[in-house]
């Protein structure tokens, strides 16, 4: 006759047994439901049966679901369908990877007016980003994308989704280096979003006001330091403090300039190179405290 332990044991070995057997039939009943929802949609006629094999899947969600729900978007090129868009927002975050891999993939559609293609993707992982409260699970893929055409869309949704986190500046902050100057004038702009969240970026921006020859990213670097506040203003005043050279001078009194009534904490060291000997010098720094004083 088993002993107590030895029932207990079988208990527990059913118990699992039969728990089992539940996960197994479950995941078999997902496997079907996934294949019957992929012919669905292979073979739909109907746009009711698109709506309906596009819900299913992603309802899965899948990689399977997901490769062929981002699929039809590429048929779909020529044409919007609100259904299979909501299914990918749906799906979530996990569907950003599979969209960014099909824009690389078909990155010529960006080049065709008639290819809503990137219009499309563009929506979806705006979408995606408002309800998913991760506008960085959306834009970090783009931001670090080879093609131009992606960094620039990551950078427009940054800016229009304003994310409240600061997962993205590091990445906006390399653009402001990138090879293109449409990319820097645009990831400049975006880090005015941030505010005083941005402090990291402060040289990188600094220097952005530097380039020749660029009076966009100038204008808008300058923009971003404003938003960012005495932290900025702090680190011009100690350039400002550490250089004998007087075009580095000049440069840094022009960007307080531009920062205008914001930059009053460098109004004491406005006043002392106001007196300076230097004309130029002189005559920049008092131009620049009738700025910062302007209300």
């Amino acid at each position: 006759m088993p002993s107590r332990r030895g029932k207990r044991a079988g208990l527990t070995a059913a118990v699992f047994g039969i728990a089992t057997l539940g996960m197994t039939a479950f995941m078999l009943k997902d496997r079907m439901l996934e294949r019957y929802w992929l012919w669905r949609l292979k073979s739909w006629r109907e746009f009711e049966d698109l709506h309906r094999a596009a819900k299913g899947l992603a309802a899965i969600g899948s990689p399977r679901a997901i490769e062929a729900l981002v699929n039809m978007l590429v048929n779909l090129e020529h044409q919007r369908y609100e259904p299979l868009e909501a299914a990918l927002v749906k799906v979530g975050p996990s569907a950003v990877p599979e969209i960014v891999r099909t824009l690389k993939t078909h990155i010529s559609a960006f080049s065709q007016d008639d290819n809503l293609l990137p219009y499309t993707a563009r929506e979806v992982l705006m979408r995606i980003g408002q309800e998913s409260g991760s506008a960085e699970a959306v834009t970090l893929p783009l931001l670090g994308a080879d093609e131009q055409v992606l960094r620039r869309m990551g950078i427009e949704i940054i800016e229009e989704l304003a994310p409240s986190g600061t997962e993205a500046l590091p990445a906006l902050t390399r653009l402001l280096s990138d090879s293109e100057y449409e990319i820097r004038v645009a990831a400049a702009a975006a880090l005015s979003k941030f505010g005083g969240r941005a402090i990291e970026s402060v040289p990188a921006l600094y220097e952005a006001t530097k380039e020749e020859n660029a009076d966009a990213l100038q204008a808008h670097a300058s923009m971003a330091l404003e938003a960012i506040g005495d932290k900025a203003v702090d680190f011009i005043l100690e350039e400002l403090k550490n250089t004998q050279d007087l075009q580095r001078c000049i440069h840094a009194l022009t960007v307080l300039a531009h920062i205008g009534p914001n930059a009053r904490r460098a109004i004491p060291a406005l006043m002392e190179l106001s007196t300076s000997k230097n004309r130029d010098l002189k005559n920049l720094a008092a131009g620049t405290l009738n700025r910062i004083r302007a209300e």
